[in-house]
């Protein structure tokens, strides 16, 4: 089995197992790990994509966009939507939830974007895919990339859990 079997393999399992964590983790706190878990991985996915995201943008003032070009565009779109929502949802937590709070032209702003994501996936269908030699290859990932995600989303949600459980204790 390939790596990168191993891990889908490895995420797949990690919906089963999500479960009983769910039900015996403070609700606040699981919140807390996976959405910093989720920024991370975000993150590490804006950084990977965004030069792809630059030749793209490009082809699209050339009008020579790819399947694939469509498809990272998609990709990065949907993720800095999914990175914007969590940090407004953060924001919104840490200044004590108030009613309407997430109601804000920024979290429609966020949703908009997954829009324009779903209509590059889409429309990513539509094209042929085109492999233009002029493009630089990216580079394989590394099992050591994703690792450092996964690590820094744990700390990161630690620091959030702990800030939370330091509140709540001292007010």
């Amino acid at each position: 089995m390939t790596a990168p079997s191993r891990i889908v393999m490895l995420c797949l399992l990690s919906w089963v197992i999500f479960w009983p964590v769910a039900i015996f983790a403070p609700r606040l706190y699981l919140f807390d790990f996976i959405n910093a878990i989720g920024v991370m991985f975000g993150v590490a996915v804006l950084w990977r994509y965004g030069p792809s995201s630059c030749v793209a943008i490009q082809r699209t003032w050339q009008r020579t966009l790819s399947r694939g070009h469509l498809l990272v565009l998609g990709i990065e779109t949907t993720w800095l939507a999914m990175v914007m929502r969590t940090v407004i949802l953060w924001r919104w937590r840490w200044i004590g939830e108030p009613d309407n709070g997430l109601d804000g032209v920024d979290t429609a702003f966020a949703a908009w974007i997954i829009v324009t994501g779903g209509v590059f996936h889409l429309l990513a269908s539509a094209l042929p895919d085109a492999d233009l030699p002029e493009e630089p290859p990216v580079p394989p990932i590394e099992v050591r990339f994703m690792a450092l995600s996964l690590i820094a989303g744990i700390v990161l949600g630690a620091f959030i859990a702990g800030s939370r459980w330091y509140v709540s204790w001292t007010g």
